[in-house]
């Protein structure tokens, strides 16, 4: 009995070939893909990437590709931008002013069957 290639994961050259392509989320409505991850039917990104991980010595590697989602913004632009904050133990370190939206995307690592069966390539 041979493993469906869904399973087996992505080849490299696989992996290598869909870098720069984008991708559209295929479901319609909401549904979590990772731990903080809401996907959205109107979710778009590039792959941006490759990774790959040895889970055991003898076996061969995990491959996934790195896909950067951008959020929609369904909001009007607003007349006075919320920054962007960063702190470290709880202390302010750093204030970004950013435009009239929230332009910051997010980067998933998704495994073969994950992606084929979340998002669809685009032409």
């Amino acid at each position: 009995m041979t493993t469906p290639p869904s399973v087996v994961g992505f080849t490299l050259s696989e992996a290598q070939a869909l870098i720069g392509r984008t991708v559209r989320a295929k479901r319609d409505g909401a549904w979590q893909i990772a731990d903080s991850v809401v996907l959205h039917h109107n979710h778009t990104g590039t792959v941006i990437g490759v990774s790959g991980e040895y889970l055991a010595p003898e076996a061969p590697p995990r491959i996934c590709v790195a896909v950067q989602i951008w959020r929609p913004d369904k909001r009007r632009p607003r007349k006075q931008p919320r920054p962007f904050v960063l702190r470290l133990e709880g202390k302010v370190v750093a204030t970004i002013p950013l435009g009239g939206r929230d332009p910051l995307p997010f980067v998933l690592l998704l495994d073969k069957l994950t992606f084929e069966t979340s998002l669809s390539l685009t032409s």
